[in-house]
C-alpha cells in the first residue's frame, strides 16, 4: 500500500467535483490500482474516463455491506436540543418525513434535485442512486439502520477516529422520531397531538 497526497478542497462547481474524484484520473492513467469512490459525480467521472465498476457495494442484499463515511445517515442533535427544545426536534423530524413521503413518490423531480445537489447529469444520478433508494428515505430506528450505525461506530473506534467506543443504543433517543410518528398519525386521523 502506498499512500498519495488528497487532491485540494475546492469550492462544490462542476470543476471542483471532478477534482474531487482526481482518484480515478489516476486510476485511468495506471498511477493507482483501485479507488473508492460514491456518488453522481464520481460516477460521471468513472464514465467519462471510461473506468469499470470492480465492486458495486450496492449489489449486496444486506446494507450491511454498505455502512461507510455516508451511510448510514443519521440525524444528530445536540443533547440540549432534546431537553430544551424537544418540539423543534419533533418539528424537525415531522418535516424529514414529509419530505421522505414526497420522495417515494416523485423519482424523476428527485433525480432532477440531486442532480443540481451533485453537479451530476441525470445519467450519473440514475448510476449512483438505484434499487428504490427513493423509497428509503424515511428516517427510523429499524433494526438494520441501528446496527449499521452500531458497524461505523465500532469501525471509527477500532480505527482510532474516536478516542473511546460509543454505546450506539444508550446513544439513540428515539423519543424525538416516536413522537414525531405519533403526530403524524394523529394528524391523519384528523387531530393534532401535542408534542
Amino acid at each position: 500500500m502506498i499512500d498519495l497526497p488528497a487532491p485540494p478542497v475546492e469550492q462544490p462547481t462542476a470543476a471542483g467535483m471532478r477534482r474531487l474524484w482526481l482518484g480515478l484520473e489516476w486510476l485511468a492513467e495506471g498511477r493507482v490500482d483501485a479507488v473508492y469512490v460514491k456518488g453522481a459525480a464520481a460516477a460521471e467521472t468513472a464514465a467519462r474516463l471510461g473506468l469499470t465498476v470492480g465492486l458495486d457495494l450496492d449489489a449486496y442484499p444486506s446494507r450491511l455491506a454498505r455502512v461507510n463515511n455516508g451511510t448510514p445517515r443519521p440525524i444528530t442533535v445536540h443533547e440540549h436540543m432534546i431537553e430544551q427544545h424537544f418540539d423543534l426536534v419533533v418539528r424537525f423530524l415531522e418535516q424529514a418525513l414529509r419530505a421522505a413521503d414526497w420522495a417515494s413518490t416523485n423519482l424523476p423531480r428527485l433525480q432532477h434535485i440531486l442532480a443540481q445537489e451533485t453537479l451530476a447529469g441525470i445519467a450519473a444520478v440514475g448510476a449512483a442512486y438505484r434499487n428504490d433508494f427513493h423509497r428509503s428515505l424515511h428516517p427510523d430506528l429499524s433494526a438494520d439502520r441501528t446496527e449499521m450505525l452500531r458497524n461505523q461506530a465500532n469501525f471509527l473506534w477500532h480505527h482510532g477516529f474516536l478516542d473511546e467506543a460509543v454505546d450506539v443504543d444508550r446513544w439513540i433517543d428515539a423519543r424525538p422520531l416516536e413522537a414525531a410518528l405519533r403526530r403524524r398519525a394523529a394528524a391523519d386521523a384528523g387531530s393534532l397531538e401535542p408534542v
